[in-house]
C-alpha cells in the first residue's frame, strides 16, 4: 500500500493531466456519442459488417475499399461487432481509449527525450490540441494508429540508449508497434526509413549481431506475412498504390500553413522558439543530436512527404506530427520560462502555467465550436437508410448515386451504384428502391428519370435541412414495403 501511495506521489502531476486529458474527451463523446458517421468512417464500417456477413463479397465497393484501406482496423472492429458490442462501446476501445493512451505515451516519449517538465509541458498541449480532440469523437483509424506509432518511437529512442547492443526487447518493440502502425494507416510505414537512417547514423546498425536480426525480422514479421498474402491473393504486395501516379500538383507550400493552424498563435510561437533553439542545441553535441533527432525527423519527414510528394493534404493526414509539434512547443516554453526564472522561479513557473491555460482555452474553444458544428452532419443520410433497414424486406435492392457505404452500414441491403454514366438509367428498374440525395453531385440523369417516372415510382421518405428536401427515398414498381 505505502508503495502505491509513493507513487501516487511522484507522478501526481501526470496522472492529473491524464485525468484531464479523460474528462474533456469523455465530455464530449458523451455529447457525439451518436452522430452520423462520415464517408470514410463507413467504409471502414461497411468492411467490418462485410468480414462478419460476406453479404457484399464480390462488389465493385468492397472490392474497392478492400484494396485502398488498411484493414487491421475493420477486423478489430469485426471482431466486436461479433461478441455483440455497438456503435459506441465499439468506439470507446477503438477510438476513445487509443486516444488518451497517447497522451501518456507523448508524455513518455517527451521524458526520454527532454526531460519531465517538458514531458508535462508537452503531454499537457498534446491533451488539449483541436484537431486531436474532434478526431478523438470519429470512428476513424488515426488514433488507433498513433497509439501504436507513439509506442513505437518511444521503444526506438530507448533502444538507441541502451548500452548493450540488443541485449534487451526494445528494438523489437519498436518494429512490431510500428508494423501495427503501419497496418493501420500505410503512410506511416515512412518511419521505417527514419529508423534506418537513424539506426546508420548513430552506428547501431549491427548487420553481424544474431539479436539485431531475430529482433528485427521478428518486429517487422506482421507487414511480411501481410504482403505476402497480398503477393499470393492479389498479385501486388500492396494493392494500394497500384496505378497510382505522381501528382501532377505545384509543390504544397499551402500545407505548412497547417502548423499555425493546428498549434493556434500562443503554441505556435513556442514551437517557432522550441524549433530554433532544438536545432541549434542538435549541432552542438552528438549526444543531443542523438537525443533530438527523432521527434524533428518525423517532423520533418512527413511534411516534405506531402509538401513534395502528395502535394496536398488534409488536417487529418498530418496527425503524425501532432507529437513533435507538442514537444517542440513545450521545448520552447521550457526555454523561456528557464530566462525568466534567472529573475524568479516562481515568475517562470507562473509563466508556464498561464501559457499552457491561454493556449489550452483557445485550443477547447476551437475544438468545441467545430464539434457541435459537425455534430450533426450527414444526420438525414443515417436516418434515411436506418429507415429503409426497418421498413423494408430484407432481400431488397436499393440503388443510388454515392451511396453504397450507407446502404451497407445502415441499411444493411444489397445494392446498384449507379455512376455518372447515363446508361446507369437502365439499372434503376433492376432494384425496388432508389435514394437520391444532394450530399455528392446529383448526375442530371437521374433528375430527369425521376421527372419522367412519376407514375412508376412513389417518394415513401423525405429527410429535410430546414425546408429544402435532401434526401428522398423511392419505391419502384412492385416492392413491398
Amino acid at each position: 500500500m505505502t508503495k502505491i501511495s509513493d507513487w501516487f506521489k511522484e507522478n501526481w502531476a501526470i496522472i492529473s493531466v491524464m485525468v484531464l486529458a479523460a474528462a474533456i474527451r469523455i465530455y464530449y463523446f458523451l455529447m457525439t456519442a451518436n452522430q452520423p458517421l462520415w464517408w470514410d468512417e463507413l467504409c471502414y464500417g461497411s468492411l467490418a459488417k462485410n468480414f462478419i456477413t460476406h453479404a457484399w463479397d464480390g462488389t465493385a465497393f468492397i472490392a474497392s475499399e478492400t484494396a485502398l484501406r488498411p484493414l487491421i482496423f475493420s477486423h478489430i472492429w469485426s471482431a466486436l461487432i461479433a461478441i455483440g458490442l455497438n456503435e459506441v462501446t465499439c468506439k470507446i476501445i477503438l477510438v476513445l481509449i487509443p486516444s488518451i493512451l497517447t497522451v501518456y505515451l507523448v508524455y513518455l516519449i517527451a521524458k526520454e527525450v527532454f526531460n519531465q517538465r517538458v514531458a508535462l509541458i508537452s503531454a499537457v498541449i498534446y491533451s488539449v490540441l483541436w484537431l486531436n480532440l474532434f478526431y478523438s469523437l470519429r470512428f476513424l483509424v488515426h488514433m488507433l494508429g498513433l497509439c501504436f506509432l507513439l509506442s513505437s518511437v518511444y521503444f526506438f529512442i530507448k533502444s538507441m540508449k541502451d548500452k548493450v547492443n540488443y541485449n534487451n526487447l526494445n528494438f523489437f518493440f519498436s518494429l512490431i508497434f510500428l508494423s501495427f502502425a503501419t497496418l493501420t494507416r500505410y503512410q506511416v510505414g515512412i518511419v521505417f526509413a527514419i529508423y534506418f537512417v537513424a539506426l546508420i547514423y548513430f552506428k547501431k546498425l549491427y548487420l553481424n549481431k544474431l539479436k539485431f536480426w531475430l529482433q528485427g525480422i521478428g518486429g517487422i514479421l506482421p507487414l511480411l506475412l501481410f504482403f505476402g498474402f497480398n503477393l499470393v491473393t492479389k498479385g501486388s504486395i500492396l494493392p494500394a498504390l497500384a496505378g497510382s501516379t505522381p501528382v501532377d500538383a505545384p509543390i504544397g507550400w499551402h500545407i505548412l500553413s497547417y502548423i499555425p493552424m493546428f498549434l493556434t498563435p500562443i503554441f505556435f510561437i513556442a514551437f517557432l522558439i522550441g524549433i530554433v533553439y532544438v536545432i541549434f542545441e542538435m549541432g552542438l553535441s552528438h549526444e543531443r543530436l542523438q537525443r533530438y533527432c527523432i521527434p524533428v525527423i518525423v517532423l520533418f519527414t512527413f511534411l516534405c512527404f506531402f509538401v513534395f510528394y502528395m502535394r496536398v493534404a488534409e488536417d487529418r493526414w498530418l496527425f503524425e506530427t501532432l507529437f513533435s509539434l507538442a514537444m517542440l512547443s513545450a521545448f520552447g516554453i521550457d526555454y523561456c520560462a528557464k530566462k525568466i526564472e534567472k529573475h524568479s522561479k516562481w515568475l517562470g513557473v507562473a509563466f508556464i502555467i498561464g501559457v499552457l491555460i491561454f493556449g489550452a482555452y483557445a485550443q477547447v474553444t476551437m475544438a468545441d465550436t467545430l464539434i457541435k458544428q459537425k455534430k450533426e452532419s450527414y444526420i438525414q443520410m443515417k436516418d434515411a437508410f436506418e429507415l429503409i433497414k426497418v421498413g423494408t424486406p430484407t432481400e431488397s435492392i436499393i440503388a443510388g448515386h454515392g451511396i453504397e457505404p450507407y446502404v451497407v452500414y445502415y441499411a444493411e441491403r444489397e445494392y446498384i451504384g449507379l455512376t455518372v454514366n447515363p446508361e446507369d438509367a437502365s439499372l434503376i428498374p433492376q432494384a425496388d428502391y432508389f435514394v437520391m440525395h444532394i450530399f455528392n453531385p446529383i448526375p442530371p440523369y437521374l433528375i430527369n428519370y425521376t421527372q419522367e417516372n412519376m407514375e412508376t415510382i412513389v417518394p415513401i421518405s423525405v429527410e429535410f435541412y430546414g425546408e429544402e428536401p435532401i434526401v428522398i427515398t423511392y419505391e419502384i414498381g412492385g416492392a413491398n414495403v
